[in-house]
């Protein structure tokens, strides 16, 4: 297994628009990826996700900083000295071979003896559930099976470290989820460092031991899924992981509609935005809402059912929050309504720099 270090690792590239200056891709980045580890980069489209997984790949070169496996600094080596594997969004495999020799193909590549190739090809087929597909070309799958035997293929090299790129991005939902567990179980079974690239933080969230949340080329906040969703370090990594987003309300309109919050938000500034989790709020019985004295009126906009849950999208002072509504609860849209919580679920950002404030 290998451990993997990112030491101030920076990717400039030259603008096409002299004017514009250079475009920094990766700023900084200083992370370590422990052995065996399932490590997921994940953030909004052009956040530097990417170029992070190419430049410990070896497909891109770093401008900056040092990439180092077990210890040894790997910044200058080609992909073929890393011992790395990639699956990619596009799947990438050759129409023209069969899906055995597609899997196999890394394996001829290195001049393994055809009896071990076809070996190793059924042990890696059986535990993606591909045996009965070998015969077939890629035209003859669908994406799911396409996306099992780009797996086959990456994992039949048994490389040091596994790269995905977004691998999921083209299969539909019922497919994500499919795929999503196949790869958390395969993770679990082989043990390989591996490093996940998604936009979908529910993906990320599911998957990973650890992950890093990435905005602006930048990393801004490493840990677990848990960590990242309990204790966001800035509003941006609050409102990224996370679903139902999480409710976002300016400080003084937050006193207003809680009012229990503003003994809380004495020792802040005022340039602060409240935030709680829409599953940490929830709507009153009707029956009760005229004895409740801890909340001011909020109009629901919308209701949102998915399966068990249902949602609620309110309005308060021209803000829009969600919440929980008790499924046994009749309550029409259109509805002035009453919400409770509890002050302590809240977290406080700076409205200027977005940084957590913790001072309440």
């Amino acid at each position: 297994m290998t451990k993997i270090e990112l030491s101030n690792v920076s990717k400039t590239f030259a603008s096409r628009d002299r004017s514009a200056g250079s475009v920094h891709a990766a700023r900084a980045l200083s992370v370590t990826i422990e052995s065996g580890e399932f490590f997921t980069f994940v953030g909004p489209s052009g956040c530097g996700k990417s170029t992070a997984l190419n430049l410990i790949a070896g497909l891109e070169t770093a401008s900056d900083g040092e990439i180092r496996f077990n210890g040894s600094d790997v910044t200058k080596s080609a992909p073929k000295e890393r011992d790395v594997a990639m699956v990619f969004q596009s799947y990438a495999l050759y129409p023209h071979l069969s899906v055995f020799k597609n899997i196999a193909f890394p394996l001829e590549l290195r001049g393994v003896e055809k009896q071990q190739r076809e070996k190793a090809v059924d042990e890696i087929a059986a535990t993606l559930g591909l045996r009965t597909l070998l015969k077939r070309k890629p035209k003859e799958l669908s994406g799911g099976q396409r996306q099992r035997v780009a797996l086959a293929r990456a994992l039949i090299r048994r490389p040091k470290v596994f790269l995905m790129d977004e691998p999921l991005s083209n299969l539909d939902a019922r497919l994500r989820l499919e795929m999503r567990s196949e790869i958390r179980r395969i993770f679990l079974e082989e043990k390989i460092t591996t490093i996940y690239v998604t936009h979908d933080q529910e993906e990320a969230m599911v998957l990973s031991d650890r992950l890093a949340v990435m905005r602006d080329g930048s990393i801004e906040q490493c840990g677990t899924p848990l960590e990242t969703y309990n204790d966001p370090q800035s509003q941006f990594v609050a409102e990224f992981i996370g679903s139902p987003p999480v409710n976002i309300l300016p400080g003084e309109s937050a006193a207003k509609l809680f009012p229990k919050l503003a003994a809380r938000m004495s020792s802040l500034s005022s340039n602060i935005n409240a935030a709680i989790r829409p599953t940490k709020v929830s709507v009153i019985d009707p029956s009760e809402s005229k004895v409740c004295d801890d909340s001011a009126y909020a109009n629901l906009r919308l209701l949102e059912m998915t399966g068990e849950a249902c949602w609620g999208h309110l309005e308060f002072e021209d803000q829009l929050l969600r919440a929980r509504i008790p499924a046994e609860l009749s309550i029409r849209e259109g509805a002035s309504v009453r919400l409770k919580c509890d002050p302590a679920d809240f977290m406080f950002f700076s409205s200027e720099t977005g940084a957590r404030n913790r001072a309440a």
